[in-house]
């Protein structure tokens, strides 16, 4: 967790994820549109450990209401 999301915290999270759980078949990580997951580092982490990125279309907020709303949750 941090005050701040960029894309160190979340390439940092990936490779736990991945180091903790070896991947046996395609993985799709979907984000929004956010600087910090599409961002070059990202889409190089993606394609070393293949990886389908997926992201919402512009200004669809929808898709992952759900997850936002938890998260809103752990914000000061």
């Amino acid at each position: 967790m941090s005050h701040r999301l960029e894309t160190r915290l979340v390439l940092d999270a990936l490779y736990m994820a991945v180091d903790r759980r070896p991947m046996l078949d395609a993985v799709l990580f979907h984000s929004d549109r956010g600087s910090q997951y599409a961002a070059t580092a990202m889409q190089r982490f993606h394609e070393r450990h293949l990886i389908v990125p997926g992201m919402s279309r512009e200004a669809n907020c929808w898709d992952n209401a759900v997850v936002q709303r938890f998260f809103s949750t752990l914000k000061l």
